[in-house]
């Protein structure tokens, strides 16, 4: 289940970002997360999803031992990926993503929200001082 505070709600704040579609590996709870989170497509399976052109960027919140297979999917149909914490399951599986992610110049970026807070990015610039 997607993280609706924390990933569609802020999302859906940005102009820019635009939440096209949402995947599951049932149809029917696609459709169901769609309409409740006001999302145009919705589909019954992952690669239904990441084959759509209407796609250029995807979010991926499965179980982690799931994450470097789907990473690897998503690249290598042109996606940009946000992996959920934790990135993969193991060293060699991250280095599976890196590699594909540098192949294909694609943006692949862990769920970690704080390097990307203000908050953060204040601390950093007092603590190097």
């Amino acid at each position: 289940m997607i993280n609706a505070a924390g990933i569609i709600r802020p999302a859906q704040t940005h102009g820019e970002v635009v939440l096209s579609a949402i995947a599951s590996r049932d149809l029917k709870t696609a459709q169901s997360q769609a309409k409740k989170y006001n999302i145009a497509h919705a589909f019954g399976s992952y690669d239904e999803l990441l084959d759509s052109p209407l796609v250029d960027f995807v979010y991926i919140s499965l179980p982690n031992g799931q994450h470097g297979e789907w990473a690897i999917k998503a690249l290598e149909k042109g996606k940009h990926v946000l992996l959920e914490k934790a990135f993969t399951a193991n060293e060699a599986e991250a280095r599976r993503v890196v590699e594909t992610a540098q192949r294909t110049g694609k943006v692949v970026m862990e769920a970690f929200h704080w390097q990307c807070h203000p908050a953060a990015h204040a601390f950093k610039d007092v603590v190097s001082k």
